[in-house]
């Protein structure tokens, strides 16, 4: 992140008198949560990386209230933790579709998951996705996804540093066009 970055937003958002407005929303039960901060709030902050720390706690204290959530291809997010500076995505597989031995093979073999997941990232349409990205990549921390089943005692986990992250932000992805 450059230096002042946050410092030149918080000015933006203060002489606009425009606020932060975080939704953070539930795909099962589409329910919504929004996190305000308004632009004087911001803007005078002595310490932007706090504030921008303390949306990271809060979006995971309310998606929590929203778990699970059904990802399909029996995958289910069980939980959200932050933990050893990653924003930690808890994942159960009835190994239905996907396996942790399968998981453990592609995670043997390099980085092909970590590379789908930023291509993900990358390519997505949705702007709130978009701003978590940047409040995570902002608050110098990563995204890890720990995949798990009720059949095995292992987990299997893959992470995407702030490096990575930052890579997509800055449009640097190779695999989207």
């Amino acid at each position: 992140m450059v230096v002042g970055e946050n410092e030149e937003l918080g000015n933006l958002l203060r002489l606009s008198e425009l606020n932060l407005v975080y939704v953070v929303k539930g795909s099962a039960s589409g329910r919504e949560e929004r996190i305000y901060i308004s632009s004087d709030d911001f803007a005078n902050a002595s310490d932007k990386e706090t504030v921008l720390n303390d949306m990271i706690i809060q979006t995971v204290y309310e998606t929590r209230k929203e778990l699970p959530q059904d990802f399909g291809s029996g995958m289910m997010l069980t939980d959200v933790y932050l933990e050893d500076g990653y924003f930690c995505y808890e994942v159960m597989t009835d190994e239905s579709v996907t396996s942790i031995q399968s998981l453990k093979t592609v995670k043997s073999m390099g980085t092909s998951m970590e590379e789908s997941l930023l291509e993900g990232f990358a390519s997505t349409a949705d702007p709130m996705e978009k701003i978590f990205l940047k409040y995570i990549h902002d608050s110098k921390i990563g995204i890890r996804y720990v995949f798990w089943s009720e059949d095995s005692p292992e987990r299997v986990s893959f992470s995407l540093t702030s490096e990575m992250l930052s890579n997509v932000l800055d449009g640097g992805f190779p695999f989207v066009e």
